[in-house]
């Protein structure tokens, strides 16, 4: 009889059939990972589905569920529809073979190996595993990001961009429009631009971007910089000839801005006072241009212009010397322009051809 025993467990050990274990009806769905590892990767804050099919399980042995963390840390899931964590794990049995697990509100500490194990032997197991990886839209944190501001000329300036996201998000600053940095270059790398102390050329648009893998998000940052003017002339020393139009013309940078009041042009030192000869245009960038106008250049017209510009910061001023030429040279406009009185010769020229040609007329009748 004992030989007769003996003989049925070696039979049955003989052909007994280990379980297979898989896992199927994944959400999201399986991809082969850059090692070759079999991953999912998940949106922060869905629920993640995984359902592990177990065929042959011998009666008396359980499916379990477990994590290994970055650590090694090993987490236990769930013994067959027991959860250790319900308020992280839902498992459920769709059918007799197999065993459902949900992760509720994945997060980025969620991002591990999963296991789904059933035990064939001492400390031996049939398995199959999923490396779930997490991943977040990178969103730029307000209270931990730079907003728009107004600094002191020479005062120290950092623009910060934080971000969440993961993968953990890329930043980089750039100037708007794509202009160059005050570092150089159109981009740099980084949470923090340091501008050091900063100078008028600073002020502008800068753009920070927080991008990764699953999307990006940007902000716009407006740095402006007080600044007594500076003035920038179209020409130092213009020529003109006798009877002919010249406009000079000073280009300010400023910030605050130089009203129309406190912008001023003399002729060795006595203020030009007519308003019709003065023009002021606002630009764009804390720019303006103040151009003076001289219709009919003569000996009295001649010598140094001075155009002054100030604001709170204090006042600059920039020198003309207008000289003559014995050629008409163009305006600004890039038109030579004879003077008033000379339009006025033509004109009365104009008017005699006019009266001799109507008595011509009369004449004949």
């Amino acid at each position: 009889m004992d030989i007769i025993v003996l003989f049925i467990s070696f039979v049955t050990c003989a052909f007994a059939i280990d379980p297979n274990v898989t896992i199927i009806d994944e959400a999201p769905k399986m991809v082969i990972g850059v090692s070759g590892r079999k991953e999912m990767i998940a949106t922060k804050d869905k629920d993640i589905f995984m359902t592990c099919v177990v065929h042959n399980k011998p009666a008396d042995k359980k499916v379990e569920w477990r994590a290994i963390a970055p650590d090694n840390t090993n987490i236990e899931i769930s013994e067959d529809q027991d959860s250790k964590d319900a308020y992280r794990y839902q498992i459920d049995q769709p059918s007799a073979i197999s065993w459902r697990v949900k992760i509720q509100n994945i997060q980025i500490a969620d991002e591990m190996r999963y296991i789904c194990q059933v035990e064939i032997g001492h400390q031996k197991y049939a398995t199959e595993e999923r490396y779930i990886r997490v991943t977040e839209k990178p969103q730029i944190m307000d209270l931990l990001t730079s907003s728009n501001q107004l600094v002191e000329e020479g005062d120290p300036v950092q623009l910060t961009c934080n971000c969440t996201g993961w993968p953990r998000p890329n930043v980089k600053w750039s100037k708007v429009a794509g202009g160059l940095l005050p570092s150089g270059g159109q981009e740099y790398a980084g949470y923090t631009l340091n501008l050091g102390n900063s100078r008028p050329d600073h002020r502008g648009y800068y753009k920070c971007t927080c991008q990764n893998m699953v999307g990006k998000d940007s902000r716009i940052v407006y740095l402006g910089v007080v600044f007594k003017p500076t003035i920038q002339v179209g020409q130092m020393e213009p020529a003109q000839a006798y009877g002919y139009q010249k406009t000079l013309e000073c280009v300010i940078e400023a910030y605050p801005v130089p009203s129309e009041d406190q912008i001023t042009w003399t002729h060795e030192n006595i203020p030009v006072s007519s308003s019709a000869k003065i023009k002021y245009i606002e630009g764009a960038m804390n720019r303006v241009t103040t151009k003076l106008t001289i219709r009919g250049v003569d000996p009295n017209a001649l010598g140094l212009y001075t155009c002054q510009a100030s604001n709170t910061k204090g006042s600059t001023q920039a020198n003309i010397n207008l000289k003559y030429s014995s050629q008409p040279t163009p305006d600004i406009t890039g038109e030579i322009i004879r003077s008033g009185a000379s339009l006025i010769s033509i004109s009365i020229t104009t008017l005699l051809m006019f009266v001799t040609v109507g008595l011509l007329h009369t004449c004949k009748f």
